[in-house]
């Protein structure tokens, strides 16, 4: 319930301050996906969601979970990953919503960062869980959503949003994981 309720309020946002064009959208997958996406803005989580129009899950860092919002993050379909570590948990929880047939967003690069500020390192937990699962590995590119919520601002700015969406690819355990990670950077960075 807290899932729609969030889903039809950040709509209203969207359509407010951040209009969505979306490109590709029929690239989407019906059943279970990992959505890959360049991760520039907080709102990119909301977006990713949005465009989907389904029920997804999404892997937070576990410092979300313990400002006083944990419920909420739960509640939107979000579990907490540790970073900097092997996290079996998260990987193990991520492989049995996939399982269920859900769309799981992650951000490979782990972290936001500054628009044309190059590629980071991704993390090679993104190429465990989709060799693992099998699931088509779908690139998203989000453009324009750091110009919506600036990084260290608290408001809305008005801004349409770019959100390009490729096809999907299944991996399979056929070269190491670091460069599995690596092609799902490049995949997402091609559609800019």
């Amino acid at each position: 319930m807290i899932y729609w309720i969030g889903y039809f309020l950040c709509s209203i946002c969207s359509a407010l301050f951040f209009p969505l064009r979306v490109t590709g959208r029929e690239n989407l997958p019906k059943g279970s996906c990992l959505l890959a996406s360049n991760h520039i803005s907080n709102l990119d989580p909301i977006i990713v969601g949005l465009v989907t129009g389904r029920r997804t899950s999404y892997l937070a860092k576990d410092s979300l979970f313990k400002k006083g919002v944990a419920w909420i993050m739960y509640g939107v379909g979000a579990f907490p990953v540790k970073r900097g570590s092997a996290d079996i948990g998260s990987i193990r929880e991520a492989l049995r919503r996939l399982g269920r047939g859900e769309p799981l967003v992650v951000f490979p690069e782990g972290t936001r960062k500054k628009q044309n500020g190059g590629t980071l390192t991704p993390h090679p937990g993104i190429a465990l869980i989709a060799v693992k699962s099998g699931c088509p590995v779908v690139p998203i590119y989000v453009k324009g959503a750091e110009k919506v919520l600036p990084p260290g601002s608290r408001f809305l700015h008005r801004h349409d949003v770019e959100v390009i969406i490729g096809r999907g690819k299944v991996y399979q355990r056929s070269q190491p994981m670091e460069d599995i990670a690596r092609q799902i950077v490049e995949d997402i960075y091609s559609l800019a």
